[in-house]
């Protein structure tokens, strides 16, 4: 049950971030395609697991096995630029983000 919906939870949290400033355009649209993938895998993945196990007999089992492996090939290679993509985006952040707001100066903090 938890992993049917974990990842749903998770590409949900990625879509959050549909309209966000990428570096380059390409890189907006394979976040945007990395998401949908990373959200939608698991339904697909549960969809194809019923079918093979029976619960319709109108699939051969090549063509179910066939989609299931490009289903969880294109679901690990999307989690991979999501991540690397994470970290690369730090680099082409605004200089707006690493200005110390002013009302920071009156809370009591470490640093």
């Amino acid at each position: 049950f938890l992993s049917i919906f974990a990842p749903i939870i998770y590409g949900a949290l990625l879509t959050t971030a549909w309209n966000a400033h990428f570096a380059t355009p390409v890189e907006s649209i394979l976040w945007r395609v990395s998401s949908l993938i990373i959200t939608v895998h698991s339904l697909i993945a549960l969809l194809i697991i019923l079918i093979l196990g029976g619960w319709f007999d109108d699939l051969p089992d090549i063509i179910g096995l066939t989609i299931l492996g490009i289903t969880y090939t294109l679901s690990i290679l999307a989690r991979i630029f999501v991540i690397i993509e994470s970290f690369r985006s730090v680099w082409y952040l605004p200089e707006s983000a690493y200005e110390l707001p002013t009302w920071s100066k009156y809370i009591p903090h470490f640093g």
